[in-house]
């Protein structure tokens, strides 16, 4: 879908948009302000032919976010198996700017170069990698982010983690499960975990990590229901 098709009248029901494209008419003043039942934008990344981000991307990611609209910027595998970009370029970039990263598996439309989900499943580890590296990085990278959540819950419930993990996400089944066999996930989440292993020297360590994380939410929720009485009582 290009930008300027976000203003047909058939589209005045969309909150949530993906796959959206650009061309030169996107650089018209009369797009950078959203209708207003648009919530969401999924922008496919491009270069300019200097090798980095397309000004116009740029510009309009900037001009959306300022106006509260969450921004995925959607990243063809393409671009990181021929190193046209790389993990650090990509994440400096979206921590600047203020948008999430998605990559997408190769059978996705966004990627219109066949690549093998070994060769995807290797630039997914590059890109953790490099996220480890970068202890404030804050901004969610699909699905990367998913699987994180999937070793909480396998933390805290163990084996049953398989079973009472269901994405809810609409991004994600969309997008990423409905591209994905079962297989080539539960090889991908094991593939996250030796890395993490790895990163923090053993899975006992990283066992502690995740306990800390989980003690230090479950801290931090008692405090807001804390804060949450004290108010009450000091409305009564």
């Amino acid at each position: 879908m290009l930008l300027q098709d976000l203003f047909k009248e058939e589209n005045k029901n969309l909150s949530s948009v993906f796959g959206i494209t650009l061309d030169k008419d996107s650089q018209n003043a009369q797009y950078a302000n959203l209708p207003e039942n648009i919530k969401e934008l999924g922008f496919v990344f491009v270069l300019d032919d200097e090798g980095t981000i397309d000004e116009t991307l740029m510009d309009l990611i900037i001009t959306y976010k300022l106006n509260n609209i969450e921004v995925v910027v959607e990243v063809p595998i393409d671009l990181l198996v021929n190193k046209k970009i790389t993990p650090a370029y990509l994440m400096q970039l979206a921590s600047n700017i203020g948008f999430a990263i998605s990559l997408l598996p190769p059978k996705h439309p966004i990627n219109d170069v066949a690549y093998s989900f070994e060769e995807y499943q290797s630039i997914l580890l590059d890109v953790l990698k490099e996220m480890q590296q970068r202890p404030n990085f804050d901004k969610p990278i699909y699905p990367i982010n998913s699987y994180f959540d999937y070793l909480i819950l396998e933390k805290v419930v163990g084996e049953q983690a398989k079973e009472k993990f269901k994405p809810t996400d609409s991004y994600i089944l969309n997008h990423y499960i409905k591209y994905v066999t079962e297989e080539q996930s539960d090889a991908f989440k094991e593939a996250i975990k030796n890395s993490l292993y790895d990163f923090y020297g053993g899975q006992e360590n990283f066992d502690i990590m995740i306990s800390s994380m989980i003690e230090s939410l479950y801290d931090k929720s008692k405090d807001i229901y804390t804060d949450y009485i004290k108010k009450i009582n000091n409305i009564q």
